[in-house]
């Protein structure tokens, strides 16, 4: 999960791209009507464009004062080249988790919103353009590629391949059937869990049970736990052996399909998606398409142990003599404590792996910004 701190540069780009600019007076406004109005509102500004928010109270805590930050730098980092005034900016992530209707869009706007927007933070609505904005705070310790917490499947050449997640895997499934089992359909509540916590799994009886069997049998719940992460660790393995196998030609499609899954997402409905970067916004979308036919990538992989006693499987990329460190992955099983009501099973942390790369290699970020033709 994204950190507040993270999550509030969506709302400084919100409000940066809403004055168009880097005024600093115009920036300070925007950010009081957030202050003012944490659960949801909408503010208009002078040159048209409306922005609009669901409940960000989680994150307004987090917002800088005005005068700690470059706001002409960040302009630089967040603002997509465009013309004419934008209709509308929305924070998506707020606004679909809450009800669009009672914020005023209009109908046209919540169709869009009723799409897969996949990994963006911000749609962008002008006239005649529809535009997805992903928000990365790059100077942050660690940024987050995203994450996998259900089986998926890639679009791999020669063949596709499934890495399955969350808690779809055969040994597990098996494990916990049998432990289940021994509940004969009682369901109390565990002495870990508050009331409140039962109470918000009521209706997920496969929570409740997972509940009572992570605290009846702790011993054999975390032998459980750790199977499933070597299986999880044994489909990585199979996974990357699948994605950069020895015929190299298959190494950029693969790549792409990989960062397509991790920064875009599934979307569907029309527009363009960008990303910000310290060099300013370039178009997401064209970039990875681009990178997926580009012959001479070679790519490899490396699974390495941690002293926490935890494997991170590392993606390295050659191209043009540059070495990049794609990114490094993580399995963790998430919600394998008795105190914790949801039992989520495995989930794949894709990370930059900043702390994994060496002075002499590139990021992500830089392979993807030498690829990309969009830059203006």
């Amino acid at each position: 999960m994204r950190s507040n701190t993270a999550r509030a540069a969506e709302l400084i780009a919100a409000a940066i791209k809403c004055v168009s600019g880097s005024n600093a007076s115009e920036v300070e406004q925007v950010f009081h009507e957030f202050r003012l109005r944490p659960e949801g509102g909408s503010y208009r500004h002078k040159t048209g464009s409306t922005l609009v928010w669901g409940d960000i109270s989680r994150l307004v805590a987090f917002l800088p004062e005005v005068r700690d930050v470059s706001l002409k730098d960040l302009a630089g980092q967040y603002l997509v080249p465009s013309s004419g005034t934008k209709r509308f900016i929305i924070h998506i992530d707020s606004v679909k988790s809450g009800a669009s209707e009672a914020l005023g869009l209009p109908t046209d706007i919540q169709g869009l919103l009723g799409h897969s927007l996949g990994k963006a933070d911000l749609l962008l609505v002008g006239e005649k353009s529809i535009l997805k904005l992903s928000v990365k705070q790059l100077d942050s310790k660690e940024v987050k590629l995203g994450q996998q917490s259900a089986s998926a499947v890639y679009d791999f050449r020669p063949v596709n391949f499934t890495l399955s997640g969350g808690k779809n895997f055969p040994n597990l499934k098996h494990a916990v059937a049998e432990l289940t089992s021994r509940l004969n359909g009682k369901l109390i509540r565990p002495n870990a869990l508050s009331s409140d916590q039962w109470d918000k799994i009521a209706k997920t009886p496969e929570q409740q049970r997972l509940a009572v069997v992570k605290s009846s049998w702790p011993e054999e719940w975390s032998a459980i736990v750790s199977s499933t992460l070597y299986d999880a660790g044994q489909a990585l393995d199979a996974f990357l052996n699948a994605a950069f196998s020895s015929n190299q030609r298959d190494h950029a499609p693969n790549l792409s399909e990989i960062l397509r899954h991790r920064l875009l997402g599934r979307t569907t409905g029309a527009g363009q998606s960008w990303i910000t970067s310290k060099t300013g916004p370039y178009r997401l979308d064209e970039t990875i398409n681009n990178l997926s036919a580009i012959s001479g990538l070679r790519a490899e992989w490396s699974r390495r142990a941690s002293g926490m006693g935890k494997d991170s499987w590392l993606i390295y990329v050659t191209l043009s003599k540059k070495r990049y460190l794609v990114t490094k992955i993580e399995p963790s099983f998430d919600g394998h404590e008795a105190n914790v009501s949801q039992t989520k099973g495995v989930i794949y942390y894709f990370q930059e792996g900043s702390g994994a790369r060496t002075a002499a290699e590139g990021s992500v970020w830089d392979l993807l910004s030498d690829v990309s033709v969009s830059r203006q």
